[in-house]
């Protein structure tokens, strides 16, 4: 099995309606599922999950009980309960909790608008990340191929259209880029036509770098030794984050045989960026 980075989840902004809804319990259900969704920032085998997950996915079933009428903080809530059972491999559940959301509009957060707009392709890629792809791969009579093949296909187009209207370096940007990245070079990786699999690498790996700054990529050159004590955050987690990805592309290129000559210039210089 692919061993796979998996993007950490950036803290869902909950917004509290009136009424029984306090911001204590909400921000207390936020706390522990950060916790409870920790080992998606790990390398991790397929049976390696969140410690806790289902106590949290009680907690705030509980909640949302307790408080029917707080639609917007449960829609909120809902998004968060989705991607908690996404991450640690219960895909149908995470289905299910996605569908609770009775109105997309009550979602008030550019955040969670985008995990909801993009959720069946996100617990997909949750259900196959560490596993060689089902279905017939694409080939030059069938483009699409089938199965997990298609639903690669559907999915990174499905980011490029969402994360196309995010706020550039977001939180929320930089997360589904990454996974983006992911998915390509999985994609890739799986595919049996090479010119079909040096295409969706050279693509994923293109994609991903247009995130970088110059500044971003100057940080990496130096290989880490300079202060980071003024660095934001997200841009220190962009950064970081980068050679794990980088370090599989070049994984997948070399057993696969493909190449990064095609590369477009923000690639090359984040390739040859990180050592």
């Amino acid at each position: 099995m692919m061993n796979t980075i998996r993007a950490g989840l950036a803290l869902i902004l909950i917004a509290v309606s009136s009424g029984c809804a306090t911001t204590r319990d909400v921000q207390e259900i936020v706390s522990r599922t950060n916790v409870a969704m920790i080992p998606a920032e790990s390398i991790v085998q397929k049976d390696e999950k969140g410690a806790g997950w289902k106590d949290e996915n009680a907690r705030i079933e509980a909640f949302i009980e307790a408080n029917p009428t707080a639609d917007v903080t449960n829609a909120a809530l809902r998004v968060r309960q989705g991607m908690l059972l996404a991450i640690n491999g219960q895909d149908a559940y995470a289905m299910m909790a996605f569908e609770q959301v009775k109105d997309p509009d009550q979602l008030v957060s550019t955040r969670d608008r985008a995990l909801y707009d993009l959720h069946p392709d996100i617990v997909w890629w949750f259900k196959v990340s560490n596993e060689r792809f089902d279905g017939t791969p694409p080939t030059d009579a069938d483009k699409e191929g089938s199965g997990d093949y298609a639903a690669a296909q559907k999915a990174l187009e499905a980011f490029r259209t969402v994360c196309n209207g995010l706020p550039p370096g977001s939180g929320i940007r930089i997360y589904l880029e990454e996974m983006r990245a992911w998915i390509a070079v999985s994609y890739a990786n799986n595919l049996t036509d090479e010119a079909i699999a040096q295409h969706a690498l050279v693509g994923g790996l293109n994609r991903y770098a247009e995130q970088f700054t110059n500044d971003d990529l100057e940080w990496l050159e130096k290989n880490l030794q300079v202060d980071t004590n003024d660095l934001p955050f997200l841009s220190l987690k962009r950064r970081l984050r980068a050679k794990a990805v980088v370090k599989q592309y070049r994984k997948v290129a070399s057993e696969q045989g493909l190449s990064f000559v095609e590369l477009n210039r923000e690639a090359k210089a984040l390739l040859f960026s990180i050592p």
